[in-house]
């Protein structure tokens, strides 16, 4: 009787162990990867936002304007015509939120 009533105890001990490393990992790869990258040109740059082309030869131009925050990091003087690389987040509804902006 004492055995088993150790055997039930160990079970749910198991039950209610916090999450393993592998689950957590699992976690923090979904939260990165919703960050990107895109690279261009800038075509216009205010207080509030920036807005990059990328045009490569054989594919469409792509344009996208992402929102500057306070908690984004500019690397380099930002002004039209330079060349940008930026890290990003994407939204659920089609915004990108620039996180850092590297000014090439």
């Amino acid at each position: 009787m004492r055995r088993v009533l150790q055997t039930g105890l160990f079970a749910l001990s198991l039950l209610a162990t916090p999450p393993t490393r592998a689950q957590e990992s699992v976690a923090l790869q979904e939260t990165k990867s919703q960050e990107s990258i895109f690279s261009g040109t800038v075509t216009a740059c205010s207080a509030e936002s920036v807005t990059v082309v990328r045009r490569i030869l054989g594919y469409p131009t792509v344009t996208r304007s992402f929102r500057l925050t306070d908690d984004t990091k500019v690397e380099g003087q930002l002004r039209s015509n330079v060349r940008v690389t930026i890290r990003y987040r994407a939204f659920g509804n089609g915004d990108f939120a620039a996180l850092r902006i590297i000014v090439r």
